[in-house]
């Protein structure tokens, strides 16, 4: 019993010990602010493109979300050298020599993540090498040209009219491949395939596809198949 009340002790001592630390990391210092740019400005980019998938699948439109976070994982975080310890309520990200939190709502309803400097609470503090703003320019930029095609299709599959013409339902095939067809003065082609619609952008391809209910598209990279 004492050995366990020690060892609890221990624990606890550890963990206040780590949060303190945790809160020095997060200080208001001018060269903490510094330190941390690189990765609070890169999940200041995440929880925009969470946001804008969370409104885009409140109109049907699914996948962008996790287009856009395993991008971020496998573009900048791997390249860059970064790490990111996630719960389902956090984000902590060690990239460029510095650290940010991104925090997810975990209540009834839907409330856009929050970013702020330093680490989580509780999570470790991983070090981590510097980066150029020049490197983490080109890694976003890189995002958005493997994403610009998938963003193309969800943003035109979202303005289809919730009653469409016909019997069809919203996001039948039918009403998916009218919609693109009567596009015109647009920077991507569209060519319609007998599971969906692929799009091309100058540097992305991408598909939007019908749910089997068809009253949800699902954004998928590549080809349709």
């Amino acid at each position: 019993m004492a050995t366990a009340v020690v060892s609890a002790l221990a624990l606890t001592g550890l963990l206040v010990f780590q949060d303190r630390e945790n809160a020095d990391a997060a200080s208001s210092a001018r060269a903490n602010t510094a330190r941390d740019a690189v990765a609070f400005e890169s999940l200041q980019q995440v929880s925009g493109s969470i946001v804008l998938a969370s409104s885009l699948r409140r109109a049907g439109i699914l996948g962008l979300q996790r287009i856009g976070v395993r991008d971020f994982q496998s573009l900048v975080v791997g390249p860059l050298g970064g790490i990111v310890v996630a719960t389902p309520s956090q984000w902590t990200l060690a990239l460029g020599g510095g650290w940010a939190c991104m925090s997810l709502a975990q209540v009834k309803g839907w409330r856009p993540p929050s970013v702020t400097r330093g680490v989580c609470s509780g999570a470790p503090i991983v070090r981590t090498p510097s980066v150029s703003a020049a490197a983490l320019d080109g890694a976003v930029q890189h995002i958005e040209r493997q994403q610009r095609a998938a963003l193309d299709a969800a943003l035109v599959a979202a303005a289809i009219p919730s009653t469409s013409r016909g019997s069809d339902a919203r996001f039948s095939l039918r009403s998916l491949a009218d919609h693109f067809r009567r596009l015109d003065h647009v920077d991507f082609r569209a060519q319609v395939t007998p599971s969906g619609v692929t799009v091309m952008s100058k540097s992305s391809v991408a598909c939007v596809r019908p749910t089997s209910t068809a009253q949800s598209v699902r954004i998928v990279l590549g080809p349709c198949t």
